[in-house]
């Protein structure tokens, strides 16, 4: 099939074509679909357009790092194995590179068996593996007791002296030195550390993991963690207790792809999401 393709930012009067996407390429309970509005909003959704039909989209924001984060790729089933997801990477990491943006990462399920040839096709390689996992938080508004774990401010000490312990990190070192931060992943450094909100750090003698500050989503309050220091047996419990004290009623997070790991946190009250059993973490210098 010989199709003449165009790509471009989505706009407003997509949506009720994005959906439909959306519906035949994943099915009706997306989670794409409650966002839609949102990002494109926010400028960063591109589709692929032949004959005036939306046939693919992928959202594109930056990480806390400066790369370009992919995400939210939709193929319409009817144009898969056509060379659609390669034409779509190619436009956006154009325009990536007119933003100065030289590095471009996405992950990738490892049942998902057309994306990863799809990406390897695209020069993507594999970086690292990981595992989501969530946990539904009960508490009880007047039996907040906090964390062990300190909050830093910038009156406190730099973030940056903290880089020394982090270098001994076995989760970032299991990771390859990525770690998730709001749906995105990046490498961890001084200057990537200085942009993270001290009120988003939390740590102690013997632990430390970043938590962010709760959005109001349609299922509640919600957060992401991403655990950096201490031991396995004890950062689970300690980020719930203080996800608990900011009254987060969902919380989820990347954890390296590792049984004792993924153990430990379901001793904690999380599980694993079957959506991220194994995501494999891709990445592109452009």
């Amino acid at each position: 099939m010989s199709l003449e393709l165009s790509a471009r930012l989505a706009r407003p009067s997509d949506h009720r074509s994005l959906v439909n996407l959306c519906k035949r390429s994943v099915g009706f309970d997306d989670y794409a679909i409650q966002r839609l509005k949102s990002v494109v909003e926010d400028g960063g959704l591109f589709v692929v357009v032949t004959r005036r039909k939306i046939i693919a989209m992928s959202n594109f924001t930056s990480a806390i790092d400066g790369t370009g984060w992919l995400s939210m790729a939709r193929t319409h089933p009817d144009y898969r194995g056509l060379g659609i997801a390669q034409f779509m990477q190619n436009e956006i990491g154009d325009y990536a590179e007119s933003k100065k943006i030289h590095t471009l990462r996405f992950w990738i399920s490892s049942t998902n068996t057309s994306s990863l040839r799809a990406a390897r096709k695209g020069k993507f390689n594999p970086v690292a593996d990981f595992t989501h996992v969530s946990a539904h938080l009960r508490y009880r508004k007047n039996r907040f007791r906090g964390c062990r774990c300190k909050k830093l401010n910038e009156s406190q000490l730099q973030k940056s002296n903290y880089i020394p312990e982090l270098s001994k990190s076995k989760y970032l070192e299991m990771m390859n030195g990525y770690f998730s931060y709001k749906n995105t992943f990046a490498r961890l450094g001084a200057n990537v550390l200085e942009s993270i909100p001290g009120r988003e750090l939390y740590f102690s003698k013997d632990i430390g993991f970043i938590l962010t500050s709760p959005r109001h989503e349609h299922n509640g309050w919600q957060s992401d963690f991403s655990p950096l220091l201490g031991s396995k047996r004890v950062i689970f419990s300690r980020i719930c207790e203080e996800a608990r004290s900011i009254c987060v009623e969902d919380l989820g997070g990347y954890i390296p792809f590792d049984n004792s790991i993924r153990k430990f946190a379901n001793d904690s009250g999380f599980s694993v999401d079957p959506w991220g059993i194994h995501c494999i973490l891709f990445e592109k210098e452009i």
